[in-house]
C-alpha cells in the first residue's frame, strides 16, 4: 500500500467515525425529545426556544422585534393579541352556528325546486323556500 492509500483510508475512516458518532448523537437526541413529550412539553414550541437559543441574541432581538410589529398589525386589522381574546372570539364565532333563518332563506331563496315548500327549526314558525319571486307572491 502507497502513502497515498493510506493517507486515503486514515482521512476515509476519520469521516466515518465521525457520521458514527453523529448517527448515535441523532439516536440520543430522539430519545431525550421523546422523553420531553412524555412529559407534557410541546415539543414544537420547545424546538422553537432552542432554535431561538442556538441562533443567538441578534436573532432573539429580532424575532421580539417582528413579534412588536405583528401586534400593531393584529390591532390594526382587528385580530386579537392574546390568547384570551382569541378564545373568546372562537367561542362566540361557534355559537353562531349556520343555518339560523336568515342564512336558510339566503341559501335556499333563489331554488325553485323548493318553491312551495317550508322548513321549521324547533317551535319557531315555518320559512318558506324556494323562488324569491314565489315568497314574495305569496306574503302579498
Amino acid at each position: 500500500m502507497t502513502a497515498a492509500h493510506a493517507e486515503i483510508r486514515r482521512r476515509a475512516e476519520r469521516r466515518v467515525d465521525i457520521l458514527d458518532q453523529i448517527a448515535e448523537l441523532q439516536e440520543e437526541l430522539k430519545t431525550h425529545i421523546a422523553e420531553d413529550k412524555a412529559d407534557g412539553f410541546d415539543g414544537k414550541a420547545l424546538g422553537a426556544c432552542i432554535r431561538e437559543l442556538r441562533r443567538g441574541v441578534k436573532y432573539q432581538t429580532a424575532q421580539l422585534e417582528l413579534e412588536l410589529v405583528r401586534d400593531t398589525y393584529r390591532q390594526a386589522l382587528g385580530l386579537p393579541t392574546d390568547l384570551e381574546t382569541a378564545q373568546r372570539r372562537a367561542r362566540a364565532e361557534a355559537e353562531d352556528v349556520p343555518g339560523d333563518d336568515a342564512d336558510v332563506q339566503r341559501m335556499a331563496g333563489d331554488d325553485p325546486a323548493l318553491a312551495g315548500t317550508s322548513i321549521q327549526f324547533g317551535d319557531g314558525a315555518p320559512i318558506p323556500l324556494g323562488p324569491k319571486r314565489a315568497r314574495s307572491m305569496a306574503e302579498a
